[in-house]
């Protein structure tokens, strides 16, 4: 099952479903340093971090929030 980290508190990580829903799985099931953003694919005894997809949506993220701090407000103020 693929999964995305969404934060990790104290030995604990949490993790957001394809269906939205919140998984909570103990850190010893990553074999790697994992961090807010992975996307991981488990089996339920295990986590494999999938290094591509997980390079491509933080690229993705930060190509979104480059493009909201380029746009310019669509009102002018008025004083």
């Amino acid at each position: 099952m693929r999964l995305t980290v969404d934060r990790l508190e104290n030995d604990m990580v949490f993790c957001e479903t394809p269906e939205q829903k919140i998984l909570a799985l103990p850190v010893s099931q990553f074999e790697f340093a994992v961090k807010d953003g992975d996307i991981v694919d488990y089996d339920g005894t295990r986590a494999v971090l999938l290094k591509d997809l997980t390079r491509a949506r933080k690229e993705e993220m930060q190509s979104r929030f480059a493009s909201l701090l380029k746009k310019k407000p669509s009102c002018e103020e008025h004083t």
